[in-house]
């Protein structure tokens, strides 16, 4: 069979490929990293958003509603948007290896913007007061038809 094209008289010269250094892959971390020295993390804990980092939370808000309202239909009515999230709305995670972690007690609660934790001088605790618990009172209420685990109930209750 012909082909279309005729073909090339001589392949173009790339140079010895095989005197090239291949340039190595870096490997990438397979999960979180502690915050403090970088090693793979197996704790984890929250905290509240900084001033800083509440702050371009809310302007990425604004920049979605922005768009949602530019994109939106003109023949129908405008997007309707609640109010702004807050300092309340919002956490982020705080990473750490077995030796930076804190204590379990600590860590199942929310902690403040300026903690210190993993701070190596207030291991195994951290700076701040942290969130108390919700209370049972507060606590949202299961309905009586949901079906948990034996092992997810404390005590086999």
């Amino acid at each position: 069979m012909d082909t279309l094209t005729p073909p090339s008289p001589e392949p173009r010269p790339y140079g010895d490929v095989a005197a090239q250094p291949v340039p190595e892959v870096p490997l990438l971390p397979a999960g979180p990293l502690c915050g403090l020295c970088g090693a793979d993390a197996v704790a984890v804990w929250q905290r509240r958003l900084t001033g800083e980092e509440l702050t371009q939370q809310v302007e990425w808000e604004r920049e979605r509603r922005a768009r949602a309202v530019e994109l939106s239909d003109p023949q129908l009515p405008a997007p309707v948007f609640g109010p702004l999230p807050g300092p309340e709305d919002f956490v982020r995670p705080v990473y750490a290896c077995g030796p930076h972690a804190i204590t379990l007690d600590l860590a199942t609660l929310v902690h403040q913007a300026s903690c210190s934790a993993p701070a190596v001088a207030d291991l195994p605790g951290c700076s701040c007061t942290p969130e108390a618990l919700l209370t049972a009172a507060a606590a949202p209420v299961l309905s009586s038809t949901a079906a948990l685990p034996d092992h997810w109930v404390v005590g086999g209750e």
